[in-house]
C-alpha cells in the first residue's frame, strides 16, 4: 500500500492548492477515460483501467475531505492522500505560486500593486516551498531507511541554526 501523507496548508495558500487538486482530478478523470477506451479497443489490460480509477478515487477523496468550493479560505486545510499524489498537488501549487509571484513583481514595477501585495505573493511561494521541501525530505531515501540526518535540515527535531546562537523547531 502507498505511503499516506498529510500536509497542513495555510489559509492564504489554500486556494492555490485547491485549484491544483481540482486540475489534477480533471487530468486523472481524462486519463481514466483514455484507459477505458484503450481497454475497450484491446490496447490496454484491465489493470490499467483499475489503476486509473484508483487515482481518480484518491483525488476525489481528497476533494471530499477539504471541500470542493474554489476560492479563498479563512481556515487552514489538511491535504491528505498517497505520498505521490500529495507531492504532485504541492508541486503544482508551488509552480502556480511562483507564476503569481512573477506576475506580482511585474505589477509592482508598473505601480499596479503595493508592497504588501508583493510581499504576500512572495510569502506564498515560501510557504508552499517549505511544505514541499519538508515532504521531499520525509520521502528521501535516508528518511525512508530510518537514517537520522544531523544539521539544520532535520525534520521534527530541535536543531541549532547555522550560527549556533538560537534554537528552533522545523517541520
Amino acid at each position: 500500500m502507498a505511503r499516506q501523507r498529510t500536509v497542513r496548508i495555510p489559509a492564504a495558500q489554500a486556494a492555490l492548492v485547491l485549484d491544483a487538486l481540482v486540475a489534477a482530478y480533471a487530468r486523472k478523470a481524462d486519463a481514466l477515460g483514455a484507459a477505458a477506451r484503450a481497454y475497450g479497443a484491446g490496447r490496454e489490460p484491465l489493470a490499467a483501467v483499475v489503476g486509473a480509477r484508483r487515482e481518480v478515487i484518491d483525488a476525489e477523496a481528497s476533494l471530499d475531505a477539504i471541500g470542493w468550493q474554489l476560492g479563498d479560505r479563512t481556515a487552514d486545510l489538511e491535504l491528505s492522500g498517497p505520498a505521490g499524489a500529495v507531492r504532485e498537488i504541492l508541486y503544482t501549487a508551488l509552480l502556480a505560486a511562483a507564476d503569481a509571484a512573477r506576475t506580482a513583481c511585474r505589477e509592482y514595477e508598473r505601480a499596479r500593486i503595493d508592497r504588501p501585495a508583493l510581499a504576500a505573493a512572495m510569502a506564498g511561494v515560501g510557504a508552499l516551498h517549505d511544505r514541499f521541501a519538508a515532504l521531499e525530505a520525509a520521502d528521501s531515501p535516508e528518511a525512508l531507511a530510518g537514517v537520522v540526518r544531523a544539521g539544520p535540515r532535520s525534520l521534527g527535531r530541535q536543531v541549532t541554526s547555522l550560527d549556533h546562537r538560537r534554537r528552533r523547531w522545523r517541520l
